[in-house]
């Protein structure tokens, strides 16, 4: 794996982990999640999902595809 997926999936996991420990502060302080901690728990998942899929080489086989179908009718 190249080094900058691996530093990929390292700041995605650590904006997860900020995340986490965000919303256990604010659940502490106030009884209640708010919103940046989720935020950041959504956008680093989508991040490290992102990179995944992207390291497995998958993205470019799926842009691929999608590129070759015919065009639907009717539509």
């Amino acid at each position: 794996m190249s080094e900058k997926l691996r530093a990929h999936k390292l700041l995605s996991a650590l904006t997860i982990v900020i995340g986490f420990v965000l919303m256990i502060g604010k659940m502490y302080a106030d009884s209640e999640p708010g919103g940046i901690p989720i935020l950041l728990i959504v956008s680093g998942i989508g991040w490290f999902l992102t990179t995944r899929v992207v390291a497995r080489g998958r993205l470019h086989s799926l842009l691929g595809w999608i590129r070759s179908r015919p065009p639907r009718d009717g539509l």
